[in-house]
């Protein structure tokens, strides 16, 4: 969106990585470390698609982030909940060929290194077979701290290869562990764009 990108490197010194790898056409799911408020805004800006974004409903409060995040049509979530309604919506973006983007480890990490990641963004891929592009965000953990006090600071997104992972097993054993599997799958993929000190877990 011209907008949320005039905006993002009016306050930031952003750098991109690798935007030759993101597919033009859907399905494709996105999905990113999480480290600030910046984030959504970083991958809406930066990416030469126009993904459908997942972002924490307070993160829609923020002064000007917030703003730029309606604008764009941001799809707001209550963090620790399971939102059907949510999940629905990113189910049918998906099988209608879209694009969309979220973090699998639902929540700004607390250090700026990689946290356990949710299933759910496994189960969305699974389910409707759609691809998976990961991609890292750096610099962002304080970003909106510097902004305030007239800094610019360095943030970027680094974008990996996309991959698949195999279809959904039937409810049962079989699929909780494939679920845990491709979480861990996904969110190695994550760590592997990322400096060693942003690993966390994934290290």
């Amino acid at each position: 969106m011209p907008l949320v990108s005039c905006l993002l490197h009016v306050v930031t010194r952003a750098e991109f990585h690798g935007l030759e790898r993101v597919p033009r056409n859907g399905p494709l799911l996105i999905v990113c470390n999480h480290l600030g408020h910046l984030d959504p805004p970083l991958v809406a800006a930066g990416l030469p698609v126009r993904p459908e974004l997942i972002a924490a409903s307070e993160v829609m409060e923020v002064p000007v982030v917030g703003w730029a995040l309606r604008q764009y049509g941001a799809i707001p979530v209550k963090r620790g909940d399971v939102d059907r309604e949510v999940i629905g919506r990113a189910l049918t973006i998906l099988e209608s060929g879209g694009i969309l983007g979220l973090a699998p480890e639902g929540r700004e990490s607390p250090t700026g290194a990689l946290i356990e990641g949710k299933v759910g963004p496994a189960y969305l891929a699974m389910k409707t077979c759609s691809p998976i592009l990961p991609m890292a965000i750096t610099g962002t953990k304080n970003a909106w701290q510097a902004i305030r006090r007239g800094r610019r600071p360095r943030v970027t997104l680094t974008v990996g290869e996309a991959f698949r992972l195999p279809p959904l097993p039937p409810p049962g054993p079989a699929r909780k562990a494939a679920l845990r599997d491709a979480t861990e799958t996904i969110m190695r993929r994550i760590a592997a764009l990322l400096p060693e000190e942003y690993r966390g877990v994934y290290g």
